[in-house]
């Protein structure tokens, strides 16, 4: 049949037949609940401790770059009815995303406990996430070496932060207002690849494989938060930006305090969409920006705008806050046209976009043979003897002790590693699920590899989006999580990760059957669950 005669056709149907055969809305993930912003300028004084790189060339900071930030959002839900018509409890979350690079697991509960005894939260309605700048404060030396340049200045910049960041949560809660939640999904191409095999050196390095230059994971994640009522809605109350790339623009060269690549993708969002900016981390074990480890600040801040500028169009593409877009019908035209337009959502959808509910998954995931903390104290113990060598031998040369130093760092963090694991529940990894109507916050500890954020996402049901958020309420423990296919292929990230081959599959595998559940089945509670 030919088209003019086919668009005949589906004019002259009746309203009735046109209605049945229009296409669904579209809507892109969204929720509705109340949403409280705070935020606390939490950049130390110059002298503090920041080496976070064994060939750092200073133990303390000697500049400020860009601030550092503490951010926290509070959801809370809606009062509503039950099936019997009963008020029903609110719910209250909070996530706390940190200017920080690591901690260990002592400070990391630390800071989480306070957190906690601050807002009377249950514990896995508080998630604290650290962005994983590698330019920031470096605390695992100062609470243990009283011999640590620049420990005195990290002591009390620490001490403040375990009262600043628990008055900022209570804060947040208690500013929420009723608002929509719009997600979207766009595209930045920072991030790439970093096992690098260098055939010079007959080994991996970590830095960018030219060999997949294009083949990271690109997907930008953007919440916008919008106001309901009151003289401020419409506006933009926050923002989120989720990016999976490790924020090393700034590298051993530099001794400067900064936030790295993501404060400067946060600056660009203020600016360009308003409100308040947050940052989480997504999963990026495997990828670095390509031009990595600099020690010029105006790369940091180049890579920071890409982030920054695809966030912002991701949120600039939204369609108004509390609509979907509805098919209008065909148009006689120069051209049979038609449209979308925006449209109310229906208050039957509304009330399911309201849910707001949290899981805690425990997954069962195999480990490695690791040494011992007594082998690994060992360890450091010959390494900083070796460096004590260096440092009074007759040819001294700034490689060879740049290098021995660098070593007593790699010995030192091992310890603190494997001891962290030891204390911990080796074998078990904590996921964290946060529903916010049809948009889904996965987080957990450690540095999982961009395929956890990948499959993922193609798991789940279609129309969702998923947030992704590591290095949460745990760093070090339990480090690197490999994807089955790069166990054993002795990168960095193989030769010092704790969790053994299949780890990472197991852990996609439950966060996605948990959101189907939840997708699927609207009236499932499952508040904890071991697999």
């Amino acid at each position: 049949m030919a088209l003019g005669a086919a668009n005949e056709m589906r004019l002259a149907a009746s309203a009735a037949e046109r209605e049945h055969l229009m296409p669904e809305p579209m809507r892109p993930g969204t929720a509705r609940c109340q949403v409280g912003v705070a935020t606390a300028n939490i950049t130390p004084p110059v002298g503090i401790h920041s080496r976070c790189w064994g060939a750092a060339e200073s133990d303390v900071a000697t500049g400020i770059h860009k601030p550092l930030f503490v951010h926290v959002m509070a959801l809370t839900s809606n009062e509503g009815n039950d099936e019997d018509g009963v008020v029903s409890k609110r719910t209250t979350l909070v996530f706390v995303a940190v200017d920080l690079g690591w901690l260990q697991r002592t400070e990391t509960a630390a800071l989480h406990a306070a957190i906690v005894q601050a807002t009377g939260l249950p514990e896995d309605h508080v998630l604290v996430q650290m962005s994983h700048t590698h330019a920031g404060v470096s605390m695992s030396r100062p609470l243990v070496d009283p011999d640590c340049p620049g420990r005195d200045i990290a002591l009390e910049w620490w001490e403040n932060l375990l009262t600043t960041a628990p008055t900022k949560a209570v804060e947040a809660i208690g500013a929420v207002q009723p608002c929509w939640i719009t997600s979207g999904y766009g595209s930045c191409n920072l991030a790439q690849k970093r096992d690098f095999w260098d055939l010079a050196a007959d080994g991996f390095v970590t830095a960018m494989d030219p060999t997949t230059y294009g083949k990271a994971d690109t997907t930008v994640a953007a919440l916008r938060v919008v106001p309901i009522s009151g003289e401020d809605a419409g506006t933009t109350l926050a923002t989120v930006c989720n990016y999976g790339c490790h924020p090393t623009s700034l590298g051993h060269p530099s001794s400067l305090i900064s936030p790295d690549w993501p404060g400067s993708a946060r600056d660009v969002v203020n600016e360009t969409c308003g409100g308040t900016c947050i940052f989480l981390l997504g999963a990026c074990g495997d990828t670095m920006p390509a031009q990595g480890h600099q020690g010029d600040p105006r790369v940091t801040e180049r890579d920071g705008k890409k982030v920054g500028l695809a966030t912002a169009a991701t949120i600039i593409g939204m369609p108004t806050a509390g609509t979907q877009l509805t098919y209008s019908g065909p148009i006689v035209s120069g051209a049979v046209i038609g449209s979308w337009t925006p449209s109310p959502l229906p208050d039957i959808l509304v009330s399911s976009l309201s849910a707001l509910r949290t899981c805690t998954l425990t997954v069962r995931v195999p480990i490695r043979q690791l040494e011992t903390s007594a082998a690994a104290k060992t360890r450091l113990e010959q390494a900083e003897e070796r460096l004590v060598k260096v440092r009074s031998g007759d040819l001294v040369d700034d490689v060879s002790v740049r290098d021995a130093t660098a070593l007593v760092e790699q010995a030192r963090r091992n310890l603190a590693k494997i001891v962290d694991f030891e204390s911990s529940e080796p074998g078990r990894v904590k996921i964290w699920i946060w529903q916010l109507g049809d948009i889904f916050l996965v987080a957990t500890s450690g540095e999982p590899y961009s395929a956890f954020q990948i499959e993922l996402r193609q798991r789940v049901p279609s129309g969702v989006t998923v947030i992704v958020a590591a290095m949460t309420n745990g760093s070090m423990t339990p480090g690197y999580i490999l994807p089955a296919e790069h166990v054993g292929c002795g990168c960095y990230q193989d030769r010092i990760g704790l969790l053994g081959s299949g780890a990472l599959e197991l852990m996609v595998a439950a966060a996605a059957a948990q959101i189907a559940d939840w997708c699927y089945n609207s009236n499932s509670r499952q508040p904890q669950k071991l697999l």
